[in-house]
């Protein structure tokens, strides 16, 4: 099993794993740069130094793979086949999880790794600033129904004195 390097989460066959496994690999880059908390530059380095990724510039070795000809024309025929199975199956939920997570179809989500330390503080911090935001609003709430209170009780003791005073008031 290998380290994970300085600064990083993940150990290199972790990242390489992920990345091979994705569905859309331009954004797992970014996605593997959040977890590890570092930039999408050093994720690139870490695939290019398992040759996993080529380095721009270098010319390609070998044909590109073919794609699935048959697949490919059976999902252009029915596009919302696919759709039906997953609301017919309630998985829809479980499967738009493990695509932004960019973990293989069918594993279950005990086990998709944790997310780093640094996105979970990133979160709690986020969340703890909306708080503070929440309570700001509920204070200002709490002083306009004051306000309103405070209206109300004044034109109940107007309405008293010019019943007192005999004087006709139309509301």
């Amino acid at each position: 099993m290998t380290q994970t390097r300085p600064g990083m989460h993940m150990t290199d066959d972790e990242i390489c794993a992920m990345y091979r496994d994705a569905a859309n690999k331009s954004k797992q880059i970014g996605i593997l740069a959040d977890l590890n908390c570092t930039d999408k530059d050093k994720i690139r380095e870490i695939l290019y130094d398992h040759e996993i990724m080529k380095k721009p510039g270098r010319p390609s070795t070998g044909p590109k793979p073919r794609k699935d000809t048959k697949k490919a024309k059976k999902e252009a025929e029915n596009p919302e086949a696919e759709k039906q199975a997953d609301n017919n199956t309630g998985q829809q939920a479980s499967v738009r999880i493990t695509e932004r997570l960019s973990v293989p179809e069918g594993t279950p989500l005990t086990k998709v790794p944790a997310p780093p330390s640094c996105v979970i503080k990133a979160i709690h911090y986020r969340l703890k600033d909306i708080s503070t935001h929440i309570q700001s609003h509920k204070n200002d709430i709490q002083i306009f129904t004051d306000a309103i209170r405070d209206l109300e009780n004044e034109r109940d003791d107007l309405m008293d004195y010019l019943r007192s005073q005999q004087i006709e008031y139309e509301e």
